[in-house]
């Protein structure tokens, strides 16, 4: 029988994968979060990924969208693995609580799996790249693989295990020992400037000034030229920048055009897998 000891793990449920809002609530013992991973139980029907259910590791205030800037923390390291390493690797975390799931996509051939340790304690979500880095570390240093750079996104949402995929480990040792990232130990990053044209007005203050870079992306051509360079997005002769990455699924298919009164969205092509649309100041805040 496990310790019982308590826990405090916030997360979320996300209806689909088009949800935009989901039901964030806190986790007090280990077992419901088994009922998270597997939507409830093993022995279901894999609805697929057009209807199948989602959770976060990060919690959200009442009806705030999931975006980056609406994460309050982050209460889990997950790693999705899709280059083939192989699923028995997981063992190399038997020193912790956590849990491995094969993924819906897995085959003998191809490994795809997924790798969640709970956090000793949540980590605020503007100090999530820290704690990131961290953890990106620690499964280099034991795997020797490097892991999927869209997961340090603390928006980033994961469907449940498929059904019977799901393998929990605990040892006596390990049930208590909860991966604790020491974020507090990495550098924050320096500051860096925003390179976009602002038709050589001047801002007063950052805030004013952060409203402005907004409006010209929005509006004016030549910043949204200036923005898909830094972006390193490829302009085509009929004004499409192509080529830049997105923020939510990681692969370069998201474009945009240069003249804003044609569309003045940026979007992810892949509409069924993705379906990430945002300003282009959104891209920006992701270099």
């Amino acid at each position: 029988m496990s310790p019982n000891i308590q826990w405090s793990l916030g997360v979320s449920l996300f209806d689909s994968m088009y949800s935009r809002v989901g039901l964030s609530f806190t986790i007090t013992a280990a077992k419901p979060l088994d009922w998270v991973l597997t939507s409830g139980y093993r022995n279901r029907t894999w609805k697929g990924k057009e209807k199948e259910l989602l959770w976060s590791p990060a919690t959200y205030e009442p009806n705030a969208t999931r975006k980056k800037a609406n994460v309050k923390h982050v209460s889990c390291m997950v790693y999705d693995v899709d280059d083939g390493t192989p699923f028995e690797y997981h063992r190399l975390f038997a020193d912790y609580f956590y849990y491995a799931h094969t993924t819906a996509s897995h085959t003998p051939e191809l490994n795809k799996w997924r790798l969640v340790l709970p956090l000793k304690e949540p980590v605020p979500a503007k100090e999530w790249y820290r704690a990131w880095s961290l953890g990106q570390q620690l499964f280099k240093s034991r795997t020797g693989a490097d892991i999927d750079g869209a997961c340090k996104d603390p928006s980033r949402m994961y469907f449940v295990a498929p059904p019977l995929h799901m393998c929990r480990i605990i040892t006596p040792k390990s049930y208590r020992n909860r991966l604790d990232l020491d974020w507090r130990s990495v550098p924050k990053k320096k500051p860096r400037t925003k390179i976009v044209s602002l038709t050589n007005r001047r801002a007063r203050t950052i805030k004013s000034s952060e409203k402005k870079i907004q409006e010209s992306l929005r509006t004016e051509p030549d910043s949204r030229q200036a923005a898909a360079v830094q972006l390193g997005a490829s302009v085509s002769d009929d004004g499409i920048a192509r080529g830049i990455q997105c923020p939510n699924c990681a692969r370069k298919k998201v474009w945009f055009c240069i003249d804003p009164t044609e569309k003045h969205t940026a979007t992810c092509n892949h509409l069924n897998s993705c379906g990430w649309y945002g300003s282009v100041y959104d891209l920006l805040g992701n270099v």
